[in-house]
């Protein structure tokens, strides 16, 4: 039931006969035609920039020529083309975001989705909903036709006794957890049988969560291997990263796991988090034990890392080719600057009223706890751990967990800008994260992730090179979504809603 924009076969071919661009049609029904003329296009498995004009028909780019070859002039194929003069702008892939929760908040779920688009993010990564909210949601995001960004969804968390996610009131953070978003596992049999499930509704991933027993993890891992399904989340809490590495996660989220990864002894951390969930009552919560982990391993872990074991982990993430999707963001968000306060306060305006005053009452509370010093320690050392890995050539996904406190859609860039100027990496790299890497991820290469002939038309024109300056991604003109032109104006309009 996933949003499917991947059809096979291009209805208009490309033949270049002395120079000049002739279309075939292969079909008899032409399709519409736009025509971006005097674009600079970035290509961003290189970074190359190219004055270039595209052509796109239906959902496809099927050119990509020189700048000023493509015209109706001397092409009456091309007469009938809409055109887009981009001059003076950049063009990119449409961005993905690799972490979102699009269910996770009722009162957000009709508007979501208009925010990705109108800031550029043509494509998101769902990981922790509900069966059938999730796959109302999709359904009803193709009768939005060009409204919504494409959706790829793990489905719900899988996660053990006690569940993180229990619906109960968090009395050590703001709002109440969705009990929907997880699903308790007990056996590894039920782990089977709950993958089998998962893959014939059509997710196409996997997320294990924070209590989940090795030997359900390992079930979990198998199965979703043999259904060709990915495995993304989080560390369980009884197992270390290698070990999760070894029975087949290929996905982090958060960098979960490498603190006590690159600390001198992993298996005692180990040890000590099993202590702190074996001695729980009965009635223990799973929050409860995650703030109490946070609280008192993950400084330790923090306190001592151990930098040739933590460069043998890094080697290992790049040999089995570990994706992690850091969400700098996150953390990020509670000590912004002035100046990136402003321009967070500033957007809140585009959600619901009731989200954002629950918003910006929880930032407040959150930044009151104790739990605040960890989480600005453990910053600063995911900045650092960001550039480490980077220059050992890890992959990374761009993610940001909204719309948990951050707004959908605005807080892709603030991640892309964290990647660059906390995380290290280039703005290519950070743009590599939003948009090829993504596809590479999927394994759809071949068909998303930059501005190739073939590819899916989710195109971004941007006013100023991002290349330059990550930023410039905010520095949205046009949005084309599947073949579908969004300008300035229409993305105003989709904000306002």
């Amino acid at each position: 039931m996933m949003i499917d924009t991947l059809k096979r076969g291009l209805l208009i071919g490309i033949y270049l006969v002395g120079g000049a661009p002739l279309i075939a049609l292969s079909g008899g029904a032409q399709q519409d035609l736009i025509i971006i003329n005097n674009v600079t296009v970035i290509n961003v498995r290189n970074g190359v920039k190219t004055a270039a004009d595209i052509l796109i028909s239906g959902d496809k780019i099927i050119g990509l020529e020189p700048n000023g070859n493509l015209t109706g002039k001397d092409n009456l194929h091309l007469k009938n083309a809409q055109i887009v003069d981009a001059t003076g702008q950049y063009a990119i892939p449409g961005l993905w975001d690799m972490h979102v929760h699009l269910t996770k908040n009722i009162e957000l779920r009709s508007k979501i989705s208009s925010l990705f688009v109108a800031n550029g993010v043509t494509s998101v990564r769902d990981l922790g909903a509900e069966v059938d909210d999730i796959l109302s949601f999709i359904d009803n995001s193709t009768t939005l036709g060009n409204m919504a960004p494409q959706i790829w969804a793990a489905g719900p968390m899988l996660d053990g006794t006690p569940p993180v996610f229990d619906g109960k009131p968090d009395v050590s953070g703001p709002g109440k957890i969705d009990p929907a978003m997880s699903m308790q596992v007990e056996t590894p049999a039920d782990g089977i049988a709950l993958v089998d499930k998962l893959a014939e509704h059509g997710f196409k991933l996997i997320k294990p969560y924070e209590t989940l027993r090795p030997d359900v993890f390992s079930a979990i891992a198998k199965r979703a291997n043999k259904h060709g399904l990915l495995v993304d989340g989080h560390i369980p809490m009884r197992m270390t990263i290698l070990e999760a590495m070894e029975a087949g996660i290929n996905g982090v989220q958060h960098l979960k796991g490498v603190p006590a990864g690159c600390s001198i002894n992993p298996q005692n951390l180990k040890e000590e988090r099993i202590k702190i969930l074996d001695k729980a009552a009965k009635d223990a919560r799973g929050v409860d034990l995650f703030v109490e982990v946070f609280t008192t391993v993950v400084p330790k872990a923090l306190a001592q890392q151990d930098p040739v074991r933590c460069n043998k982990l890094i080697e290992a993430f790049v040999d089995m080719g570990i994706w992690h999707t850091p969400t700098l963001s996150t953390e990020r968000f509670f000590f912004m600057s002035e100046n990136e306060r402003s321009v967070w306060e500033d957007s809140l305006k585009y959600l619901p009223e009731s989200f954002r005053i629950e918003v910006e009452s929880s930032l407040e509370k959150i930044k009151s706890l104790p739990t605040i010093k960890v989480i600005k320690n453990k910053y600063k050392w995911k900045r650092e751990m960001v550039d480490k890995m980077h220059r050992a050539g890890v992959n990374f996904l761009a993610g940001t967990d909204t719309p948990a406190l951050l707004i959908p859609g605005f807080s892709l860039h603030d991640e892309l800008a964290a990647l660059v100027e906390q995380g290290g990496l280039s703005p290519l790299a950070s743009l590599q994260a939003a948009t090829l890497n993504p596809a590479k991820f999927f394994n759809i290469e071949d068909s998303q992730g930059s501005i190739e002939v073939g590819m899916v038309a989710d195109i971004l024109l941007l006013d100023a090179n991002p290349l330059l300056d990550i930023n410039n991604t905010r520095q949205l003109n046009t949005v084309i979504l599947r073949g579908k032109i969004l300008d300035r104006s229409a993305l105003n309009l989709l904000l306002s809603k």
